[in-house]
């Protein structure tokens, strides 16, 4: 079975996937190591009436911006095309493994997305165990291999010395593909050539 990963990062209009709202998802697709599809969308809150300025001015929007962006059940159908362009839902084993920064984040407001939707199954394209470069960062602190102030993306990517426009979803996603290929260069987190 092939390896799929789905890297993801989301922008929103809060931090409470309830009440607040997707904004721009970014997605990469690697099978066995290539990437093979990239999508990038942006699009309007499902709810207006909860929509932090604050958070969106983070990720340099406005209300005006946000108004030019596609209809949410648009970028819903786009992004669930590319879900479904690779894996088969049906199948067991066929699954992607998720990455992101602060996975956890992500995941929820995307399954909250989907159920805004009406579409309780955002779990049948991914495997719940998820590729997270935060736990590794904060494990190579515990074991003195690196010390940062802090631990947020902006400061990782300049301390590996990584391209980032901070709080854009493609270019955290692109980001967090970097940090993977560093940590695994540079702290030996390939497998083994040979097993003794």
């Amino acid at each position: 079975m092939s390896k799929k990963v789905l890297y993801l990062d989301v922008e929103t209009t809060g931090m409470d996937p309830l009440r607040n709202d997707i904004i721009q998802l970014a997605a990469i697709v690697e099978i066995d190591g290539k990437v093979v599809a990239e999508k990038n969308l942006k699009c309007q809150p499902l709810d207006w009436d909860n929509v932090s300025i604050e958070a969106i001015n983070i990720s340099g929007n406005t209300i005006e911006s946000l108004q030019s962006y596609m209809p949410p059940a648009e970028a819903y159908k786009e992004f669930l095309a590319l879900l479904d362009s690779h894996v088969d839902k049906y199948a067991p084993e066929d699954k992607f493994y998720p990455s992101g920064y602060n996975l956890s984040f992500d995941l929820g407001f995307i399954s909250h997305f989907f159920k805004k939707q009406g579409n309780n199954y955002w779990g049948s394209y991914i495997k719940w165990k998820g590729i997270d470069p935060l736990p590794l960062l904060h494990y190579l602190e515990y074991r003195g291999k690196i010390s940062l102030s802090n631990y947020k993306l902006v400061t990782v990517c300049e301390y590996f010395g990584i391209e980032l426009t901070a709080h854009d979803a493609l270019s955290d996603v692109k980001a967090v593909k970097e940090i993977l290929r560093i940590l695994e260069e540079k702290f030996y987190l390939t497998a083994p050539s040979a097993v003794i």
